[in-house]
């Protein structure tokens, strides 16, 4: 028998070596699915929870719409699950949402909340036919919350609200009237921090704040952005009632804002930047007047 060459040696090690590769990076990819597949978020795992964790599913509860707001999904690399939640708790249905992003994504994954008037971005009927209102003649509206938070990462708790340069009955998304977003900063975690720069430490209801500005945020549509104001607190306040009129008169003196926009939705939930975590809401209300 003759001896095989060096040359259809070398070319069958390779052909060897490149089927052990591709084997190895199929069971490492398979894994790695098998990994993502399996990841659940915490708070739907407990005794007695309903979870529904489908991106954009609501859930109108009176006056307030329960969303889950996966708006900056498609930024997550890897296994990741976000769900509304509900149980009962001393005879009454309780809401909240629970959370697992991994990584860390500045820019925000999810923003899973509580919706009270009309939202710009997804439109349909108000839930307080008084809303939007024009800014001047908001005489109080203010949030009564309680929620109970158990997480790791980085998110906030950051209520906010949205104004617009008129007001819209067509009952469709128009996020193009957006002119500012106002939120509001009262627990947060981790790398989590508000768009642009600090412009001012101003007093407000009797609580400092720093106040952070970004003129140009996000795409309304054609390009165009809006201009967002922060107001971050320098502790955590997971209770109480926030007036977010003050605020409002605050901003109006200053010329910050237009008092002749209309404040379209109140909103309230966590920004999650990563990590995860499940917060239940013990207590919500907007008041309103007139």
């Amino acid at each position: 028998m003759e001896p095989i060459p060096d040359r259809t040696r070398r070319r069958a090690l390779t052909a060897l070596l490149f089927l052990l590769v591709t084997f190895a990076v199929s069971l490492s990819v398979g894994a790695c699915r098998l990994r993502a597949s399996n990841v659940s978020a915490p708070g739907k795992l407990a005794p007695g929870v309903t979870s529904h964790c489908r991106n954009g599913y609501a859930r109108l509860v009176g006056a307030y719409l329960y969303e889950n707001n996966q708006w900056g999904r498609d930024k997550a690399r890897g296994g990741s699950e976000q769900c509304l939640l509900e149980r009962e708790r001393a005879g009454k249905t309780e809401y909240g949402w629970t959370w697992h992003w991994p990584g860390e994504a500045p820019s925000v994954y999810a923003y899973p909340e509580i919706i009270w008037g009309w939202k710009p971005w997804t439109g349909g009927a108000s839930t307080d036919a008084r809303f939007p209102r024009r800014v001047a003649d908001v005489e109080r509206l203010a949030l009564h919350y309680a929620v109970q938070t158990d997480a790791v990462g980085s998110y906030n708790l950051a209520p906010e609200v949205w104004l617009t340069r008129r007001k819209d009955s067509s009952g469709k998304p128009n996020p193009e009237l957006i002119t500012t977003e106002i939120m509001f900063w009262l627990d947060y975690a981790g790398i989590a921090r508000p768009a642009g720069e600090i412009i001012d430490e101003p007093t407000i209801d009797g609580v400092r704040y720093e106040l952070w500005k970004m003129d140009d945020m996000g795409n309304t549509g054609g390009g165009v952005g809006w201009r967002i104001y922060s107001f971050k607190r320098s502790d955590i306040v997971r209770a109480g009632t926030l007036n977010v009129h003050e605020f409002l008169r605050y901003m109006t003196a200053r010329n910050q804002i237009n008092p002749n926009d209309f404040v379209a939705s109140v909103e309230f939930g966590n920004e999650i930047v990563g990590g995860r975590g499940t917060t239940w809401v013990e207590r919500f209300e907007v008041e309103a007047l007139p």
